[in-house]
């Protein structure tokens, strides 16, 4: 009885783990950055999407997460679910925000609020 509950709690670890994996993300695609190089924006597909077929060529239909990272501090500002990969260069940049034309979120309505304002010129 008490290897039966031991197997169950191993494999119930183990599926926890595994899903946990495949709702992370890896890998940094379509990196972008603000006009000043003071941020950046990049894209890191699902794990799960490795498993999903698709034709030569349709890698960056993938979904993922987008990340909004400051260059300067070094860390994530903010992150947001984008529905295909290839999206991420599409980014505005105003002097306080950055946002994605359309439904994706960030958007015009409500944008990611820079923690400073960007140049007009660029950095060195």
């Amino acid at each position: 009885m008490k290897k039966i509950k031991l197997f169950l709690l191993i494999v119930l670890v183990l599926g926890i783990g595994f899903i946990i994996h495949l709702k992370s993300t890896s890998g940094e695609y379509y990196k972008t950055f603000s006009p000043d190089s003071q941020y950046s924006v990049y894209a890191s597909q699902y794990n799960w999407e490795n498993f999903i077929n698709r034709f030569p060529g349709g890698g960056s239909d993938a979904s993922g997460v987008v990340y909004l990272y400051d260059e300067i501090e070094d860390k994530i500002i903010n992150k947001a679910h984008i529905g295909m990969l290839w999206l991420t260069p599409e980014i505005n940049w105003t002097k306080n925000t950055a946002y994605f034309t359309g439904d994706e979120h960030p958007n015009i309505i409500k944008p990611w609020k820079l923690p400073r304002p960007i140049l007009e010129k660029k950095i060195e």
